[in-house]
């Protein structure tokens, strides 16, 4: 699994954090990542309103936005895009930033792929019932 915290040295041309804006836990989650350290540019996307850049390349990766948090990752320009999604996006951001609070002590468990392997289904299941207390639909086309 790809993780920051195992290569202090990995840089990337960008990083693209993809996630829905209508959750806040995911917009909490996103907004308190620090990848400015790891990439030149770096984007933090509502899917629901500036996916369309994106759209081909989930298709080609068969990832859907309904799925929760995804990351983009691309090491050159023309290196193409490396897509991580669910488990393995927050693993990845897990591993970038160490904020205080409920978000770090969610990091600090994040960080290990086992743990979050386990935890991750019960944050979507958060992230759908919060959805449907807010009256919200979860579903977010490509």
């Amino acid at each position: 699994m790809l993780s920051p915290r195992h290569n202090e040295s990995m840089r990337f041309h960008s990083i693209a954090v993809l996630y829905d804006g209508e959750c806040p836990i995911c917009r909490n989650f996103a907004s308190y990542q620090r990848l400015s350290q790891l990439a030149d540019t770096v984007s933090i996307v509502d899917m629901r309103t500036g996916l369309r850049p994106y759209r081909d390349v989930l298709k080609s990766h068969k990832v859907s936005p309904s799925d929760g948090v995804i990351v983009a990752l691309e090491n050159t320009p023309q290196s193409g895009m490396t897509i991580l999604s669910g488990v393995d996006a927050v693993h990845f951001l897990a591993g970038v930033d160490n904020p205080r609070g409920i978000v770090g002590w969610l990091n600090t468990k994040l960080r290990s792929y086992s743990s979050a392997r386990k935890i991750y289904p019960w944050l979507f299941r958060g992230r759908l019932l919060l959805l449907k207390l807010l009256r919200v639909n979860p579903d977010i086309r490509l």
